[in-house]
């Protein structure tokens, strides 16, 4: 399962009136904050790789979801609870969480395909590792909760996201989407309570070994270059 943690923008954005109706796909969350639902997730359990169901009944990949407004255009900003890696695309509309799953999943795998390539290993390892997500993530649930830390690093984003906007203009290109991602997950950070910083790519490449490999190889994790933006502009740096 995929839970999508969403800010009060992204809430909003997912809430619509039709008729005098509220129509949403929010659920109410099972717990008060993302932390104590990952506490009670089972998914880091080591199960044996041939009990593939109970994996698939247990897995849960958390994301926080936020909204943010460009020249009035509106675009999501998703990151990874977790890793912190953080995914970027254009809103559709209003309520639509149709379009923003099916873009959501384009740049998850596009961008895990982007690394693997750096990486120089086959894409056909790449697509073992995607079935083997496409297999654990066949529910999707959206709650309204946010988490402070995560918030803090997704401000940042949007501040590089909105300074990439005013310098080489809207983004709109799935590839544009994809590069600012990558510059973004190249941007040190650090976690509340941990003194060492992390780079967000890493992080999330090796997530998918961790959590998708048949044997639970570790990701061959070489220096991962930063993909600067068309027009070789960069997106500024902390």
């Amino acid at each position: 399962m995929i839970v999508f943690n969403c800010t009060k923008a992204s809430a909003d954005f997912f809430t619509v009136t039709r008729s005098g109706e509220k129509l949403t796909c929010l659920t109410p969350a099972p717990d008060k904050t993302i932390a104590e639902s990952m506490e009670k997730d089972l998914s880091h359990v080591s199960f044996s790789y041939d009990d593939d169901l109970k994996r698939t009944e247990v897995f849960q990949w958390q994301w926080v979801v936020h909204c943010v407004s460009v020249k009035r255009k509106k675009y999501f900003l998703v990151m990874d609870f977790d890793t912190r890696y953080c995914l970027a695309f254009a809103a559709g509309r209003k309520g639509d969480e149709i379009h923003f799953l099916n873009q959501f999943e384009e740049q998850l795998k596009a961008n895990f395909r982007y690394f693997i390539d750096v990486n120089q290993s086959s894409q056909e390892l790449a697509s073992e590792l995607i079935d083997t997500y496409d297999r654990y993530t066949q529910s999707v649930a959206f709650h309204q909760r946010n988490d402070r830390s995560v918030q803090a690093h997704l401000n940042e984003v949007a501040w590089h996201f909105e300074g990439l906007c005013s310098e080489v203009g809207m983004l709109s290109d799935r590839m544009d989407f994809l590069r600012f991602s990558v510059t973004a997950g190249n941007i040190p950070r650090k976690k509340k309570g941990e003194q060492s910083y992390f780079y967000a790519k890493d992080n999330f490449y090796q997530f998918w070994f961790d959590h998708f490999h048949s044997s639970g190889e570790t990701a061959n994790n070489n220096v991962i270059e930063m993909l600067t933006p068309s027009n070789n502009s960069g997106s500024g740096s902390s």
